[in-house]
């Protein structure tokens, strides 16, 4: 946990809870003001997993969790 910058994550690198690929998480690094590179990267990714570019349910993204401080 980092209080002062965002960590160095891989958004298309799948992160699993148990080791059991029944929660599997993608790292979007979070959100500055003013910053829309990784804004698009996340978009991005949403696009990639949707139902119309992806056709294996198991490929699409289910839910989206976003945390505020």
């Amino acid at each position: 946990v980092q209080d002062d910058r965002s960590a160095v994550h891989e958004i298309d690198k799948e992160l699993t809870a148990d080791g059991k690929n029944r929660l599997i998480l993608h790292d979007s690094q979070g959100f500055e003001s003013g910053e829309n590179r990784n804004l698009q990267l996340v978009l991005d990714f949403i696009k990639r997993r949707s139902e119309s570019e992806q056709p294996a349910l198991a490929m699409r993204l289910h839910a989206i969790w976003y945390v505020m401080q």
